[in-house]
């Protein structure tokens, strides 16, 4: 439920994710080894769980942070509650960027089909089709629904994947432009240059620099 609930890009996660905490901490006598063990399990699954249905998420950000942590560090439940809430947080804000307004059935499948699709050639003609409606209605709904047009979130989620595969594999610019569905390395640096100001070489040297 818990999932579902994050998936839906529902506040009403953060509740429930409070509540589960709160009964694994009665559950356990409020013994601190138990609860990092409990709490562990919860964030592996939980992570597990949506690496399975959801692939979208680990393309877009990376939650290594929160499943490399050693529960047992933690002084206090307070502090690996707050973890655990932080995790659960931005496991929602991720969903509520990359599937806006959930509530309009036509955007939400619009943008399922993007982040499903995202090492494909995307255009206005192919979501239209697959919509089974016209371009122009879809172009004014969409930006009536989110704030900014259809290409652009397109674009938007394409960007933020190369710049996951730019940090952590050692792909050349035309590699990811092919695995990102682009059919020109140029057309695909020119973007990447636009959305970061970096070119795809600049982006991952400043990275590898960071680092």
């Amino acid at each position: 439920m818990l999932v579902e609930y994050i998936m839906a890009g529902d506040d009403s996660a953060l509740k429930l994710a409070e509540n589960i905490f709160d009964d694994i901490a009665i559950g356990t006598g409020d013994n601190l080894k138990r609860i990092a063990f409990a709490a562990s399990q919860l964030v592996f699954n939980i992570s597990n769980f949506i690496d399975m249905q959801y692939d979208f998420i680990n393309k877009l950000y990376d939650f290594g942070k929160f499943n490399n942590v050693d529960f047992s560090n933690f002084s206090s439940k307070d502090e690996i509650k707050e973890f655990f809430m932080t995790f659960v947080t931005e496991l929602l804000n991720v969903v509520k960027e990359y599937k806006p307004a959930q509530s309009n059935s036509l955007i939400k499948k619009a943008c399922e089909y993007v982040l499903s699709h995202i090492d494909q050639e995307i255009t206005l003609m192919t979501i239209a089709d697959y919509l089974s409606i016209s371009k122009n209605y879809f172009c004014s709904l969409f930006k009536q629904e989110t704030g900014y047009n259809f290409l652009e979130y397109v674009t938007k989620v394409k960007m933020e994947w190369a710049k996951k595969l730019l940090r952590e594999g050692n792909y050349k610019t035309y590699e990811v432009s092919e695995m990102l569905g682009y059919r020109e390395a140029s057309y695909f640096s020119r973007l990447f240059r636009k959305y970061t100001k970096l070119s795809p070489a600049e982006y991952k040297k400043s990275f590898d620099e960071q680092n």
